[in-house]
């Protein structure tokens, strides 16, 4: 089968996945990447932390390919971007973008710095980043979620479909809709959606502002690949943050 070589940047546990499914948009570093540098960077996550030269670890699993967009100092401000738990001068937040997950059952290896692997062609798709509008206090919303998996015909996956459903709940059921979509060369091959609501009439009052995943589509071809979980991911980082 054939392979491609990537630059990659090993990444320790959670931090890679939480690359992958656009949590994480920044990553910390001591260093800059070299001069000039572009292109697809492979983030490999790992189970060990390589601190010193030399030391690899064989057991590196293939999250995301992603891009550089820019390097600058880290800021406090920096830090939910970063999942990170403290803020240290002297360091460099490297902002990713062009995030696309990918599904591989591949080990590669894990190694300090920017460095060479070598990949079998594998699934990568693009998560269109979720849109929240009209909510002004995310970090308030909690786990009254439910999840309602639908099967629809494959044709009626576009964006045309996915827009007027967001439309409609906007408009006819709930306050607000936040979705995330998956697409490969511009295909929608995934989306879910989350609803928020006002005191819906079904629970008791005082319940504030509620969150509801819905209407969660993968095509047939891509099912059982993590893809609607990278999506449910993505959009819960959202309201449980």
């Amino acid at each position: 089968m054939a392979t491609t070589t990537y630059n990659a940047l090993s990444i320790v546990s959670p931090n890679g996945s939480k690359i992958a499914s656009g949590q994480k948009t920044i990553e910390v570093r001591s260093w800059k990447p070299p001069e000039g540098f572009s292109g697809d960077l492979l983030i490999v996550e790992n189970y060990h932390y390589l601190r010193e030269d030399g030391p690899t670890d064989p057991q590196g699993k293939p999250v995301a390919l992603v891009k550089i967009k820019n390097v600058r100092p880290f800021l406090a401000g920096d830090m939910l971007a970063a999942c990170a738990t403290k803020w240290v001068p002297g360091y460099y937040s490297w902002e990713l973008t062009d995030v696309r997950p990918i599904k591989s059952n591949e080990t590669v290896l894990a190694a300090r710095d920017i460095y060479k692997v070598q990949l079998q062609k594998t699934l990568s798709y693009r998560v269109r980043t979720a849109e929240v509008r009209d909510i002004d206090e995310l970090s308030k919303l909690r786990a009254l979620m439910q999840q309602e998996v639908n099967e629809v015909p494959v044709e009626q996956i576009t964006n045309e479909y996915i827009n007027s459903v967001k439309e409609y709940l906007k408009n006819y059921l709930g306050i607000s809709y936040a979705s995330a979509v998956a697409e490969i060369d511009g295909k929608v091959i995934a989306a879910a959606g989350l609803v928020f609501y006002e005191k819906p009439p079904a629970l008791p009052s005082g319940h504030g502002l509620v969150a509801y995943l819905t209407n969660v589509y993968t095509l047939p071809k891509y099912r059982k690949m993590g893809i609607g979980k990278r999506l449910i991911e993505l959009l819960c980082s959202f309201s449980l943050n």
